[in-house]
């Protein structure tokens, strides 16, 4: 299951590759899977004895696929400004990581005290990491569309979510089981906001005063605009659009 909710992020992918841009694509739920994997693999390798085994192996292999996802969203950024934002939050991501795991292995020498400190993070780095998707969530509510929340990595988060919290429960784990309850709950909302907004009229959201970067690259996609072409602006006696706009107009 965790697989596959990584590779659901592909098709997104896909269409960033064939478009050659990130369009409003948001890095933030990228930059906190990559921490969250790290995080919980250290876990798992805490744990080994203790059957984290699956933890580590599965993490890991998540790590990879945020890296890639990574590496094509910085290629594929529409400005200089956002490849410079997602890799220097790319470095912090790892920074954080290092500073945990210097933390636990050389500061904190008993076992149970390990695995409870490193249990809370990863158990707030998950919820982080679920918590992301809010921001979008958000803008399909502003916009009335769900372009940029795709239906199936909101199915596959929240399938994950609940097999890993089965698991947690079968092995008695309460950091597996806290964390991925609260995803479960997470994805079923991201799951009814996307039935409620799949097949309303998305809204005409063309001003620029109350839109958020990642809206404004949405909606001159949406809407075939681009920064060249004026938009209702007053024109003079001889029929030139001037530069200037009245406040309230667009």
């Amino acid at each position: 299951m965790s697989v596959f909710s990584y590779c659901s992020t592909i098709p997104t992918f896909w269409r960033i590759v064939k478009k050659k841009s990130v369009e409003g694509f948001s890095d933030h739920p990228y930059l906190f899977s990559l921490l969250n994997g790290l995080l919980w693999t250290f876990y798992g390798y805490l744990t080994l004895r203790r059957g984290g085994l699956f933890l580590l192996t599965v993490n890991a292999i998540g790590c990879a696929f945020q890296y890639a996802y990574l590496a094509f969203y910085i290629l594929f950024a529409t400005t200089h400004k956002q490849r410079m934002i997602t890799g220097t939050s790319t470095g912090i991501v790892h920074l954080l990581f290092l500073m945990m795991v210097i933390l636990v292995k050389f500061f904190l020498k008993q076992y149970s005290i390990q695995l409870r400190v490193m249990g809370t993070m990863s158990c707030m780095a998950a919820i982080v990491m679920y918590g992301a998707p809010l921001s979008i969530m958000a803008t399909v509510i502003y916009t009335k569309s769900v372009e940029y929340m795709p239906f199936l990595l909101s199915l596959a988060l929240t399938l994950r979510s609940g097999t890993w919290c089965a698991f947690g429960y079968v092995t008695h784990d309460i950091y597996v089981e806290v964390t991925n309850t609260i995803g479960v709950l997470l994805g079923v909302s991201q799951l009814i906001l996307y039935t409620i907004y799949c097949k309303k009229t998305p809204r005409n959201v063309l001003k620029t005063d109350t839109m958020i970067p990642a809206d404004m690259e949405a909606c001159r996609n949406t809407h075939g605009l681009h920064n060249s072409v004026n938009i209702n602006k007053p024109k003079d006696f001889a029929g030139n659009p001037h530069d200037t706009i009245n406040k309230g107009e667009t």
